[in-house]
């Protein structure tokens, strides 16, 4: 993992905190230099409830909150905090699938988009009082636990999707039903509201 500060890039404007974001409050997420006084939960939520997975490429609209719900509820009670919040910078930034990363670091881009999750991984971690990068034994669980719900969504979301798929795990005994994009939202803030030691 690269090391991560609160300070702009050497190539941000000289004044100000360089591009933002207006988000769903009406408050703005500077990308070059997120801070944990940015967050707003509910801006999170709204946004990761509305963000589908897999660019849209689905048999049904499945949310980013939902996921993260999904995968918090796989994990033990120390690792749940970090897996509800291991995709929460996609408010701020979309889902990028993974293929759509290795080509941009074909080009030698993904360093950049890299450094901009991170950035604002740290910021939302640090709101809500847990570490960034996660320790290591809590991101191996929650990463194990994310391939599992890879498997689960390539399953019961992809309709003639192939097996095997690269970092998936055995997918779950039960079939994955997404949930309307507010219902999903709602709770994702709920259990953000039950899991982190902070919400600032």
């Amino acid at each position: 993992m690269t090391a991560l500060t609160l300070i702009p890039l050497p190539d941000a404007p000289a004044e100000g905190r360089g591009p933002w974001l207006q988000t769903h409050s009406g408050g703005r997420w500077y990308y070059l230099d997120p801070r944990p006084s940015d967050v707003v939960w509910r801006d999170i939520a709204q946004a990761l409830g509305q963000v589908v997975r897999f660019a849209g490429h689905l048999s049904a609209p499945y949310s980013v909150a939902q996921h993260c719900v999904e995968v918090a509820d796989l994990v033990s009670p120390d690792a749940a905090p970090y897996a509800l919040l291991h995709d929460a910078h996609e408010a701020y930034l979309g889902d990028w699938p993974t293929p759509l990363k290795q080509a941009l670091a074909a080009y030698g881009k993904r360093p950049a988009l890299r450094h901009l999750e991170d950035v604002s991984a740290l910021a939302i971690h640090r709101a809500a009082g847990l570490e960034f990068p996660p320790p290591p034994g809590i991101a191996a669980e929650v990463k194990y636990a994310d391939g599992v719900l890879l498997a689960t969504e390539a399953r019961d979301l992809h309709p003639g999707a192939p097996q095997g798929l690269p970092g998936a795990n055995h997918p779950l005994p039960r079939k994955l039903k997404p949930q309307r994009w507010a219902n999903a939202a709602d709770t994702w803030l709920e259990r953000a509201r039950i899991l982190l030691p902070r919400m600032d």
